[in-house]
């Protein structure tokens, strides 16, 4: 070994292989372990860096939604309340971030909330949305879709809340049912039944009012749809369903309405007379007729005692008719003779008392 095969920095012999090889390997390994702390430092930026651009994107999606969005921790503090939040509720971020969110709660409900958060918002189940109230800055109480979502991290738990204005729906559905009540309580004081048919094959009931059971003895609910238990047309009877047929078929194809007296049958086998009225319409290239059918059988009851009546009526004049024929041709021939011997004894010689009798018997005879 030769002064000049040291290194003069270590003192290491660099004529020998292995001491060449293994410095060859650290010189390796190093290089490789200074590129991996590169690599990673910049992919650690980069998951920073996109870390912070999700934050930022998430953050403009809160502060533009125009749904309420709220955070709480497990303590029920507010840590976010969005602009959406403050536009349905008239609450300023300010004033209630911080705060416990019970501040917005209706009273029915504030006191659970504010006793056990944590098993309060248990009772929401996590994403299914939940029709109910928040109060408002004014003290009113607004009506939301409420949406609750829950995330466990090492610090505890942390509650979103995403929320929307339903008050127009409310109102509408209100409305709604208000109409529905005003219009059953209509079709239900219409001496008759309300119906709409649609016409097609078996021509399936869509609505019939309820009024419907007390004229044939089968309730409402047995006649609608296109699997009813009972068809209306067939409780029509045989004798009239051509005619009943034939006179809404002509009002579609006239586009007027139709009117016919028709018989119905009832579930104990029995027939009532109705009196049906309609209009054809046309929804969706679906053809409807919307009527209403009147039990008329007393009507047709009424009529039915005049027609007797008077058919009777007639037949007694005919039968007077008859009978004073009859009597006028018996009594004429006897009454010829009483006023021609009348008038023979009257041109006879006689006292006045006679002749005025006999002037009394030929004055009646001829009245006859």
């Amino acid at each position: 070994m030769c002064s000049s095969d040291l290194n003069p920095v270590s003192g290491v012999y660099l004529g020998d292989p292995t001491t060449l090889a293994l410095l060859v390997t650290l010189a390796t390994v190093l290089a490789t372990a200074g590129s991996a702390v590169a690599i990673a430092v910049m992919r650690y930026r980069q998951l920073m860096l996109g870390a912070a651009a999700q934050a930022e994107e998430l953050r403009v999606l809160v502060d533009t939604s125009i749904d309420g969005i709220l955070l709480t921790d497990g303590q029920g503090t507010v840590l976010v309340f969005n602009a959406g939040a403050e536009q349905i509720t008239g609450i300023r971020a300010a004033d209630i971030i911080g705060k416990p969110v019970a501040q917005v709660m209706i009273d029915g409900i504030r006191h659970h909330a504010e006793r056990d958060f944590v098993g309060f918002m248990g009772q929401f189940p996590v994403g299914t949305p939940v029709d109910t109230r928040i109060r408002r800055a004014d003290g009113l109480e607004q009506p939301i879709r409420l949406v609750v979502g829950r995330a466990d991290t090492r610090e505890g738990s942390l509650f979103v809340a995403s929320f929307a204005d339903i008050g127009e729906r409310v109102r509408m559905e209100k409305a709604l049912r208000h109409s529905e009540l005003q219009f059953r309580s209509l079709i239900g004081n219409i001496p008759g039944i309300a119906m709409r048919v649609s016409v097609g094959k078996g021509w399936p009931m869509v609505y019939i009012s309820d009024a419907v059971e007390e004229i044939t003895g089968h309730p409402a609910k047995d006649l609608v749809g296109p699997m009813a238990e009972v068809s209306l047309v067939e409780l029509v009877h045989p004798e009239d369903r051509p005619l009943v047929i034939q006179q809404i078929k002509s009002a579609f194809q006239s586009l007027q309405p139709y009117v016919v007296e028709f018989r119905l049958r009832h579930r104990n086998g029995g027939y009532r007379w109705m009196w049906g009225m309609g209009r054809p319409l046309m929804d969706d290239d679906v053809a409807y007729v919307d009527g209403v059918l009147l039990d008329i059988n007393e009507r047709r009851d009424m009529e039915e005692a005049l027609r007797r009546a008077k058919q009777q009526a007639e037949e007694a004049m005919h039968a007077r008719s008859t009978f004073m024929a009859n009597m006028s041709h018996e009594i004429r021939t006897p009454m010829n003779a009483i006023i021609g011997f009348t008038e023979v004894a009257l041109a006879a010689q006689l006292d006045a008392e006679v002749r005025q009798h006999l002037l009394t018997v030929r004055t009646a005879a001829r009245s006859l």
